[in-house]
């Protein structure tokens, strides 16, 4: 109960130091404006007084954006719900559950992998059967085009021998 209105004390703390801070009052926070909050020196005293350490806060604002989901901003409230969880240490089952996490995200990308390479394997078949048709076509288009010259050439030599008449009568 006690850790409990301490989080929440921390919490109403914090919202009220970003609303101080939170020069255009939006209580959103674009990257220029998270250094500058970061760089602010009474939040720094506050956020190391409980053991949150930030050393690199562009890292850790784009950490923010992906929890947010919005790639312009991050709000006041998920940075204090953030900062909350950040305090003290790492126990050994935060560890062992990001551990698990990883290994599972790593199985899911490998499916993924490997479904991806079996797609594009069957396209290079597709496109390697289609180029094997066009080959195969094209020989028969040009016998077919010499072809269609050759039944023309009554027609065109008739045309000629009218433009050499003509010429003739000049």
């Amino acid at each position: 109960m006690e850790h409990t209105m301490k989080d929440m004390m921390d919490a109403s703390n914090l919202t009220k130091l970003f609303a101080e801070i939170d020069i255009d009052r939006t209580q959103k926070f674009s990257l220029r404006e998270f250094r500058d909050l970061m760089n602010h020196p009474k939040l720094r005293t506050y956020l190391q007084l409980r053991g949150i350490d930030i050393k690199d806060s562009e890292a850790f604002y784009n950490m923010l954006r992906c929890i947010v989901g919005d790639v312009s901003s991050v709000d006041a409230e998920t940075l204090v719900n953030v900062c909350l969880r950040m305090r003290g240490f790492a126990t050994s089952i935060d560890v062992q559950t990001l551990s698990f996490e990883t290994k599972l995200l790593g199985r899911k990308q490998a499916l993924h992998y490997e479904h991806f390479v079996r797609q594009f394997t069957r396209l290079q078949e597709v496109l390697k059967s289609v180029e094997r048709r066009l080959s195969e076509a094209r020989p028969l288009h040009a016998e077919a085009q010499r072809a269609d010259d050759w039944a023309d050439l009554p027609g065109r030599a008739a045309a000629k021998q009218g433009e050499a008449e003509a010429v003739l009568m000049l």
